[in-house]
């Protein structure tokens, strides 16, 4: 469905005298105009169609900036701002407006909010950048302080109420924000977040444990990025090609397994990966996941001539336009130990205010993802929070959140005020 076809919801305020009025499409512009006072933000992306403006910013720094998207519709007023906020070694464009049919920033767009896309820094380092020292302070209060100049200078042109929505690690900054601004924002959505209850699940605490003092090591060893999903592109890229005759991808010497055939595996059997961590811990990668990146059959065995498998929700080229609109790939050293720090309960760590989280908060996880992992919400309740709605969305991955082919139906619409 082309999000430019379709009608909005909420109606179009086309009459003569609502025009000239403070339409997304003069929002997007009067938000653009009080970042662009600043000699340091560069306009890289600019489309306008009949129904909407978007507007794509790097913002504060020449060298690694904070890139800025902004989404807005033409022709009706918007109720209130969403702030997206991707997850780790991710960017907007390639979390919330892919694919580009049908994506989540369109959806909150046609329901009257204007959006407002927040990637952290480390898009714009590049994977083979020499030196990488600048990144030892880029830890979770840097990402808070990056989205609080954001929303401070949009919210200072705007005036309407806001809302924070991050998937992954974007909804532990999310989740962290509201804590440290209590009562700001009128809603947070966490999308497919893990956060561990050291009473119910012991021997998965004791692994947080474990994963937090390896990112501590590394961080002390000199390794500041976590490069291990940098490889993600070039994988989703060959896993779409075929050679002139029709045949399978190049071969990988492990088994002649092709290249579709690793990024299924990859991505349908993420957990048991391994990452940066993994040679200090002898965990898998990624052990909080349930299952998988993006869902797919279950309980069957590679062979390098069975090359027609795909996934269950989300398309091979849907996974291949994200990976093209990802920047460098990397993930902060020092974001991924402060959140392990939040989730082991270490001392002396990064402090995530959830008792000071107050509004409605709705957390919704995969089930194959992180599934039922949302002690966060327990403990945001026990604050006094009586507003937290914790679901779990069957039969997704983590990312199928954002690109399953009926997450409007199953993830987005329960989004929505009620």
């Amino acid at each position: 469905m082309d999000p430019e076809l379709e009608p909005d919801e909420e109606g179009a305020l086309e009459d003569a005298s609502v025009a000239t009025s403070r339409t997304g499409r003069r929002l997007v512009a009067d938000v653009v105009g009080a970042f662009e006072r600043d000699s340091n933000t560069k306009r890289t992306d600019a489309r306008m169609t009949a129904r909407s403006t978007y507007i794509h910013l790097e913002v504060f720094d020449p060298l690694y900036p904070l890139t800025v998207d902004i989404l807005g519709g033409n022709l009706a007023r918007p109720r209130g701002v969403v702030y997206m906020l991707p997850g780790g070694a991710s960017n907007f464009r390639s979390s919330f407006m892919t694919p580009p049919a049908d994506n989540l920033a369109h959806y909150f767009r046609r329901h009257g909010y204007l959006v407002v896309g927040i990637s952290p820094r480390e898009d714009a380092v590049p994977r083979d950048a020499p030196d990488l020292s600048f990144m030892k302070g880029w830890d979770m209060a840097q990402h808070r302080a990056d989205v609080r100049a954001v929303v401070e200078r949009v919210q200072g042109v705007v005036q309407l109420p806001y809302e924070l929505l991050g998937h992954s690690y974007g909804a532990a900054t999310a989740l962290d924000y509201a804590g440290a601004y209590p009562g700001e924002a009128q809603r947070v959505f966490a999308l497919d977040i893990y956060s561990i209850d050291p009473v119910a699940d012991r021997g998965a605490m004791r692994n947080a444990r474990y994963t937090h003092q390896a990112y501590v090591d590394l961080m002390r060893d000199g390794v500041l990025a976590d490069t291990s999903y940098a490889d993600f592109p070039e994988l989703a890229r060959q896993g779409l090609l075929r050679t002139r005759d029709g045949g399978a991808q190049r071969q990988y010497d492990y088994e002649g397994y092709t290249s579709k055939q690793m990024l299924l595996f990859g991505m349908i059997y993420s957990s048991y990966l391994p990452g940066v961590h993994t040679p200090l811990t002898g965990l898998p990668g990624d052990w909080p996941m349930a299952q998988s990146t993006v869902a797919g059959d279950e309980g069957w065995e590679f062979r390098p001539s069975d090359d027609e498998r795909t996934f269950a929700r989300t398309s091979m080229a849907t996974l291949a336009l994200a990976s093209q609109a990802l920047g460098g790939g990397l993930v902060s050293m020092a974001f991924a130990r402060d959140y392990w720090s939040v989730v082991a309960q270490s001392e002396g760590a990064h402090l995530l205010r959830w008792s000071s989280i107050v509004g409605p908060v709705v957390w919704v996880n995969s089930e194959l993802g992180y599934a039922g992992q949302t002690h966060g919400a327990d403990l945001i309740r026990a604050g006094g929070n009586t507003q937290v709605e914790v679901q779990v969305v069957e039969d997704y991955g983590h990312a199928d959140m954002l690109w399953s082919r009926t997450a409007r139906e199953d993830v987005w619409s329960r989004l929505l005020p009620p």
